[in-house]
């Protein structure tokens, strides 16, 4: 496992200095404090199977978050709409959260 990540991050950083030489910007070689490899240090290594299930968790509480809003949906009516707005923009938050790493982080992974 650890092999093909160094692989996977020699190819992309080499990828990063021939884009960054064809266009004219100079780059130290700082391999050793990129962020790719802060970021592999301190994420875990987590299987699809895994992942799966907290895109899925997440999701869920999202949109449980943003039904319990409607708890306060009287008080909307009433006048009083900060509390259901606060609930209800935090659920969207968090299920906005899970596709965006599902759909977005995953593919640009994918791409290096």
């Amino acid at each position: 496992m650890s092999g093909a990540l160094a692989s996977m991050k020699s190819k992309a950083s080499a990828g990063v200095n021939k884009a960054a030489s064809a266009v004219g910007i100079k780059r130290a070689n700082t391999e050793d404090s990129n962020a790719m490899d802060e970021l592999s240090e301190s994420c875990p290594s987590l299987t699809y199977h895994q992942r799966m299930i907290g895109f899925c968790s997440c999701f869920v509480i999202g949109y449980l978050v943003t039904f319990m809003s409607f708890n306060y949906f009287i008080e909307l009516i009433e006048g009083n709409p900060v509390p259901f707005v606060i609930i209800y923009t935090l659920g969207n938050i968090i299920s906005l959260f899970c596709k965006f790493k599902v759909l977005i982080l995953n593919t640009n992974h994918k791409k290096m």
